[in-house]
């Protein structure tokens, strides 16, 4: 059950969402992305012990999930749908695809896997994220 007060504060925010949908987008991706970083970064300062290293490369994920939500939230379950169906939708040719999903995640795990034995050990490891 939502009281007026849920009601006036979810109207109020949509509201602001809907006229400024492009500064709200941006937030919401670098907050995402920064949040799911922060655990590699805290372990790499040796704040954090364990290998947080899938979060860095899940970061990369900010900007679409930023775009999900906000188009759940402003145009409900058909603006879900039809957001759905515009990412499934070729436009292009299938290797760019191919590129996209497949080599630059195989790059970017290849340089953390090449990386493995330096990583741990490095004294200049924070210094990557300055």
């Amino acid at each position: 059950m939502s009281t007026p007060d849920n009601q006036v504060f979810h109207s109020e925010s949509q509201n602001w969402l809907q006229r400024h949908p492009l500064v709200s987008y941006f937030c919401l991706a670098y907050a995402i992305s920064w949040i799911l970083s922060i655990p590699f970064i805290l372990s790499e300062w040796g704040i954090l012990s364990g290998d947080f290293r899938p979060f860095f490369i899940v970061k990369s994920f900010g900007p679409f999930l930023a775009a999900y939500i906000l188009t759940g939230f402003l145009e409900g379950k058909d603006g879900v749908k039809r957001f759905r169906k515009s990412v499934r939708q070729w436009q292009t040719g299938w290797l760019w695809y191919l590129i996209t999903l497949l080599v630059i995640p195989a790059l970017l795990l290849g340089g953390f896997l090449s990386n493995l034995d330096r990583w741990p050990d490095s004294k200049e490891s924070h210094l990557l994220f300055w």
